[in-house]
């Protein structure tokens, strides 16, 4: 009948907003990809201060739908732009690289050497409750598994310890 056509055109009318901002989304990601730095910094700031502002205010729920344009739109912003900083950063930069690359090898890993570094600790009668163990330990399953990776990775064998098959780009030489 014509009254349920009429109701999936008000339905799809939801997803205007997604459409429009879609439209409009290219433009604005090329001028902030040619704006300075502190411009993209900036924007990153008034995104996620927004994001947090609209999160933790009490809006009316006659305004959720608006409510949650406005959170996604300024959440995606802000991270955007804090992506676009953090890549600018050539070291920062490099070192994210390298912690994506080895991410396999992180979430594989990181609980052998958290676990053994909170024993190690316990042994030498630091409290598994302080916060120099929680450092620790979080650090050691970052870092021990990176140093793993790159070995296994340099020796070839990082696909027999489960850390998956070494693409040629990421094969160290």
């Amino acid at each position: 009948s014509w009254l349920g056509g009429a109701w999936i055109v008000l339905r799809s009318m939801l997803y205007l907003p997604y459409l429009i901002v879609g439209i409009f989304a290219a433009q604005l990601l090329q001028s902030l990809s040619r704006a300075s730095f502190a411009t993209r910094a900036w924007v990153a700031v008034g995104g996620w201060l927004t994001f947090a502002g609209m999160t933790a205010s009490s809006l009316p729920s006659a305004d959720s739908m608006v409510r949650g344009y406005a959170l996604g739109f300024s959440g995606s912003l802000g991270l955007i732009a804090t992506a676009m900083v953090l890549a600018s950063m050539a070291a920062l930069s490099r070192t994210l690289v390298l912690l994506g690359q080895a991410s396999l090898a992180i979430y594989v890993a990181h609980t052998i050497f958290s676990a053994g570094m909170r024993i190690a600790l316990k042994l030498i009668g630091i409290a598994p409750e302080t916060g120099i163990s929680f450092v620790a330990a979080n650090v050691a399953g970052l870092l021990f598994p990176v140093v793993l990776w790159r070995v296994a990775t340099v020796q070839g064998w990082s696909h027999w310890i489960g850390f998956g098959k070494v693409s040629p780009k990421t094969r160290s030489t």
